[in-house]
């Protein structure tokens, strides 16, 4: 009794129309793992560790009266962890003197640690002679650190407070 092949190895014959098909298969995958990344990277969907960490103003006006009221707030946006440090600071002129500050420091020991997407938004107002006392150019500095993730955000905003208010 012989043994039976059940099957003979022939080489592979590929056609130019199977090649083309398979070069264009490529391409479609490349290109639509461009797209998702681009569109991760703009913020338009959010993708777990695609997303980058972006730090939006709103309300924040580019110049004020002295001694006036200024009402902005501050929110986070992108993908990482619930445990973040968030630092805000306003700088008068040139000299740099910090004429408000808020920091916030959680204490990831003591919460439970959840990846999603970042939902911080902080308020701020400021009105009187404290913050706006005097005219000049101030920066708003923020600085975000996500203590799980290791993700550092900075962004900074420029706004003057002047004499007579246009």
């Amino acid at each position: 009794m012989t043994r039976k092949k059940l099957w003979k190895h022939r080489p592979l014959k590929s056609s130019p129309l199977k090649k083309r098909v398979i070069v264009l298969t490529s391409a479609v995958a490349v290109a639509a793992v461009g797209i998702l990344v681009a569109m991760a990277q703009s913020h338009a969907i959010l993708v777990p560790y695609l997303t980058p960490m972006r730090i939006e103003f709103v309300g924040l006006e580019s110049e004020y009266p002295v001694n006036g009221t200024m009402n902005y707030s501050i929110s986070v946006r992108g993908h990482g962890s619930n445990c973040i440090d968030f630092q805000a600071q306003m700088i008068r002129g040139m000299d740099k003197e910090r004429v408000a500050y808020f920091g916030e420091v959680q204490d990831c020991r003591k919460i439970e640690i959840v990846h999603g997407p970042y939902n911080y938004t902080k308020s701020f107002t400021y009105s009187g002679s404290t913050v706006l006392g005097v005219a000049g150019s101030y920066q708003v500095l923020v600085n975000v650190h996500d203590q799980i993730t290791d993700q550092n955000h900075s962004e900074m905003r420029s706004f003057i407070v002047v004499e007579e208010f246009s």
